[in-house]
């Protein structure tokens, strides 16, 4: 891996290979995800986070809670995000 970036919002941002992959299997897409947990390690730039966030989703703003946490499953990790997608069912006509 090479040099981190500063700022968060200079980073792409950009889902996991597996949860593209799921989202897409169901034709998903970004402005699905209602709601947003995001990891971050206390310390780190969450103002960059934010930056990076809007940039990736735009006017859409899905549900979203932060927390801060002393360290992630690897060390080097200094963010993680949960992600739930969502779209209404289809309408079934009443009888």
């Amino acid at each position: 891996m090479g040099p981190h970036p500063a700022r968060w919002s200079s980073r792409p941002i950009r889902p996991s290979r597996t949860s593209s992959r799921c989202y897409g299997a169901h034709a998903l897409g970004p402005t699905d995800i209602v709601k947003l947990t995001t990891y971050v390690v206390a310390g780190r730039d969450t103002q960059g986070v934010r930056e990076a966030r809007q940039k990736y989703f735009g006017a859409h703003r899905p549900a979203s809670t932060g927390v801060f946490v002393a360290q992630l499953t690897h060390p080097r990790w200094f963010i993680e995000v949960e992600a739930v997608a969502a779209r209404p069912a289809p309408r079934v006509p009443v009888t």
